[in-house]
């Protein structure tokens, strides 16, 4: 824990003394994507995203996630 660290009282007393509000460089600079960045991303969302909660989906409207003798060794089947 951070708070545990010998120079901690000393870390935290420094720190108050600061103020970040006026400093710009810890201000976030938010990046609006374009078109070709937004498009991109959806294409990995489908690409990895829609699959796995495709399967998900698939999972729970099965009856086979209710048989516990089964659960794990299906599932485990999915991963693989």
């Amino acid at each position: 824990c951070v708070l545990s660290h010998p120079a901690a009282v000393a870390l935290e007393e420094w720190i108050s003394t600061k103020d970040f509000s006026t400093d710009e460089r810890l201000i976030p600079k938010w990046h609006i994507p374009c078109d070709e960045e937004i498009h991109f991303a959806n294409e990995l969302l489908d690409i990895h995203f829609k699959s796995a909660l495709d399967d998900l989906l698939r999972i729970c409207q099965s009856k086979i996630h209710a048989d516990q003798g089964i659960t794990n060794k299906h599932l485990s089947q999915e991963v693989n």
